[in-house]
């Protein structure tokens, strides 16, 4: 099922749903045009034949990249991202269906409403830094986290990524503000004597807007 992703560079631009917060520009920003699954080697899908549901992008045997910047410097690439359970997220624009599915376990960042009365869900990611490099940005944890990240208190700090589907071929991805309405993902690194160690909080405003070419209907609960 061809995925297309389109990673926005400020606000403004394409559909609704707007990062909270005053920027010089998104954090993370495309290197040209959408993202296509299949496309100079653009590995791009939501993974539904292994039950996770999550939104993956691979860029590692692609000539592109995403772009990271901080207070509007280049400051390096990311060559791919996990969005959780991004599949599963049902249409948020349907009432009965987020009352159902917004009680389940299965949904461990539960749902809201933002400014403008659209629901969203939430949700955690990890992104990549290049090829080579030991780094990660996260935003929150996944169930399956907590083992792995228990000594990592830092990520509880990070803003939830709301995830918002407003139509059967339609996700549109940003961060949910934190303190001093920023949007903050955690730098981890890892070495090898080590492990994996907390580096610093970053602001990671973004907005990214997947479709796909065919419905893709949540899961059964």
């Amino acid at each position: 099922m061809p995925v297309s992703i389109l990673v926005l560079d400020a606000p403004g631009q394409g559909a609704p749903y707007e990062t909270d917060g005053d920027y010089d520009g998104y954090a993370i920003r495309s290197d040209g045009a959408a993202y296509q699954d299949g496309v100079n080697r653009v590995d791009a899908r939501v993974q539904r034949t292994n039950c996770t549901h999550d939104l993956w992008m691979g860029l590692g045997l692609s000539s592109r990249r995403m772009l990271l910047y901080q207070g509007g410097v280049y400051t390096g690439t990311l060559v791919s991202f996990n969005f959780d359970r991004v599949g599963s997220v049902p249409l948020t624009t349907d009432t009965v269906a987020m009352g159902t599915y917004c009680g389940l376990a299965e949904n461990y960042g539960g749902c809201d409403t933002d400014a403008s009365d659209a629901q969203y869900v939430r949700r955690a990611v990890t992104l990549q830094w290049e090829l080579g490099s030991n780094d990660v940005l996260k935003l929150q944890r996944t169930p399956e986290d907590i083992a792995t990240y228990e000594n990592f208190p830092e990520l509880r700090s990070t803003s939830w990524v709301r995830v918002y589907h407003p139509d059967p071929y339609t996700y549109v991805l940003s961060p949910e503000p934190v303190a001093l309405n920023s949007a903050v993902a955690a730098h981890l690194f890892s070495t090898r004597k080590d492990g994996r160690k907390f580096k610093e909080y970053v602001q990671l405003p973004f907005r990214i807007i997947v479709t796909t070419s065919v419905p893709l209907p949540a899961p059964e609960p």
